[in-house]
Order: C-alpha cells, then sequence, then structure tokens
C-alpha cells in the first residue's frame, strides 16, 4: 500500500499541477465581427528566485526578464502563424510591433498602465493583447503564471486567460506549457 502511495505522489510530483481561468466578455459575440487585427505587445516578466544562478547580476536578471517577455510574445505569434487557419483574425508581425513600439518610444514595462484604446490606435489594430509572466523558484517547485488579456480598440476587456502550472520541470518546459495553454483558450477562432 505504501509503495502506491509513494508512486502516485512521485506522479502527481513529476506531472504537476495546473489551473486556468477565463474571463470571456459578455459582449463578445457582438465585438468579435468588428475585430480583424491583433497586435500581441511583449509581456512584462517577473522572476522570483531563491537565488540568482552563477553569473547573473541584478541587472542581468532584468536583462532576461525583459528578453523572456519578448521571447513570449515572438512564440504567441508563432503559434498563431501555424495555426493560422483556425483563426478569423489577422496577427501583426512581431516586426511591425517592434517598429511602433520603437517609433513611438514605448517601454515594454509601461504597456499594461497605457489606455488600451490608444495602444489599438499607435498599433492601428483592432484589438491588442497584453499580458505578463511570471516564474517563480523555489527547493522544490517551479511555478509559471501566464496571464493575457485582449482589448478591443474601445479599450475595453473582451477576453482574459490566467494560466498556472507548477511542477519540478525547469521554467523553459513550464514557460512552453503556460503558452500552449494559454493560447488553446483565445476566442478568435473561426
Amino acid at each position: 500500500m505504501k509503495l502506491k502511495i509513494g508512486h502516485f505522489l512521485l506522479v502527481l510530483i513529476i506531472t504537476g499541477s495546473c489551473s486556468s481561468k477565463t474571463y470571456l466578455s459578455k459582449s463578445f459575440d457582438t465585438q468579435k465581427n468588428d475585430i480583424h487585427s491583433i497586435a500581441v505587445l511583449p509581456l512584462t516578466c517577473s522572476m522570483n528566485l531563491e537565488s540568482l544562478p552563477k553569473g547573473f547580476s541584478k541587472t542581468s536578471l532584468k536583462a532576461y526578464e525583459k528578453e523572456k517577455g519578448f521571447d513570449v510574445q515572438r512564440r504567441i505569434i508563432q503559434g498563431y502563424a501555424v495555426n493560422r487557419t483556425l483563426y478569423n483574425v489577422n496577427m501583426q508581425s512581431m516586426d511591425s510591433t517592434s517598429e511602433f513600439l520603437e517609433a513611438n518610444a514605448i517601454d515594454y514595462k509601461k504597456i499594461p498602465g497605457m489606455n488600451k484604446a490608444e495602444l489599438c490606435k499607435l498599433f492601428q489594430t483592432d484589438a491588442v493583447i497584453v499580458g505578463s509572466l511570471e516564474l517563480d523558484e523555489t527547493a522544490k517547485t517551479n511555478i509559471a503564471k501566464i496571464s493575457l488579456s485582449a482589448y478591443a480598440k474601445t479599450g475595453k476587456l473582451l477576453w482574459k486567460n490566467t494560466y498556472l502550472k507548477s511542477s519540478g520541470l525547469n521554467h523553459e518546459k513550464l514557460t512552453s506549457a503556460a503558452i500552449q495553454e494559454a493560447c488553446k483558450s483565445m476566442p478568435f477562432k473561426k
């Protein structure tokens, strides 16, 4: 009996746990017909580590967080490109989004606090997707939490998904799983 319980706990620890919470606006069905283009903006990323990896300073950690936020943006856009036929919207390329960020001197860290209607106008899209990635590491487990929110050009929240995954896996595998699950819930499918 002890062996079976131990085996069950080992499977639970290896597979980890996950949860997802999704919000969809009551008016989404009427608004979705007006959404033809979306810009996915770089995510803000924060890492909470018990100790910094060897060779990392707080400055290099901040640079890594920025890189990670842009990496998640790229991976969401690539996931869309691979499954383009499933969606009824066009997603702005990362190059175009980066050009708009640079041309308007927008610091990616300020995106969450910016007016979403203004962001749609700046990026010349009908909606924007903004989000965050939080990575926590303890001695026993790693946790990845990704939150994505879509806002219409009116500035109203259309959809939000928060996906949390924890396990003994490394951050890269956790992040990949979190991105994949969060994208599955995107409501812009045909």
